[in-house]
């Protein structure tokens, strides 16, 4: 059985079998990983409707625990998002925290220009906090992915939207932990 700590780091191609046994929930997909987007897509098959969650790791691969108002929150979760396609919207992430990370001055933590008008709202957040790419570099940085499952949020994506399932997302994130996801807030 894969252990949680799986890590999509440049890895080519890993056998269908070995998927198979592994929870694909538990998969963590680094954002420097140069197959990112591919290997998101063909995992879970193309594109599909979910949720995912910007995560920060710590030196072995882990969730990195975060201090929030109301309790340490495990899985390290920075953002939470839902999009009607996943596998798109994780790399419309992906491009805007790298191009945040490239605008903030690593000495001085001086804001650049941010350039990217439709840039994903994680990247702009971030280029407003110049110490998140201090605390938390871009190598560290990974994302999870989750497809509704259940025939009712594919039913409430439809009639509402997936905005609708992220607001519910976090208000129960917020309900316990006393606030949002930092790049949420």
């Amino acid at each position: 059985m894969l252990s949680k700590a799986i890590i999509w780091q440049e890895q080519p191609y890993i056998s269908p079998a070995a998927w198979e046994k592994a929870d694909l929930m538990d998969v963590k997909y680094r954002l420097a990983a140069d197959g990112m987007w591919e290997a998101i897509n063909t995992v879970h098959g193309g594109l599909f409707p979910g949720i995912y969650r910007l995560h920060v790791l710590d030196e072995y691969g882990e969730f990195l625990p975060l201090p929030r108002l109301l309790d340490m929150e495990p899985d390290g979760i920075v953002y939470i998002g839902t999009s009607v396609a996943v596998p798109n919207r994780v790399g419309s992430l992906k491009k805007s925290v790298a191009a945040a990370y490239w605008q903030v001055d690593a000495q001085t933590y001086a804001r650049l220009p941010y350039r990217d008008a439709e840039a994903h709202q994680a990247g702009k957040k971030i280029v407003r906090i110049p110490r998140f790419v201090q605390r938390f570099p871009f190598e560290r940085l990974c994302v999870t992915v989750e497809r509704y499952t259940s025939e009712q949020e594919v039913l409430d994506v439809v009639a509402y939207g997936h905005t609708e399932l992220e607001a519910r997302l976090l208000l129960k994130y917020e309900a316990q932990y006393g606030e949002k996801p930092a790049l949420n807030a």
